[in-house]
């Protein structure tokens, strides 16, 4: 997994990939409390099929 960061106007907003670019995009969003890192154990299994993109 990469950790990257995206400027949005003033804010900046920290995320992680994994999988194959060329791969679907799926997209995952946690709750209020939860973090990106809450998606490791998903990503582990999902990396091969899909390009993944969890936002904190």
């Amino acid at each position: 997994m990469d950790k990257m960061f995206l400027s949005v106007g003033d804010q900046r907003v920290s995320y992680q990939t994994a999988g194959d670019p060329r791969k679907p995009v799926l997209v995952c969003l946690h709750g209020l409390t939860g973090s990106s890192e809450s998606f490791i154990e998903l990503s582990e299994r999902l990396e091969s099929d899909f390009h993944l993109f969890m936002f904190d």
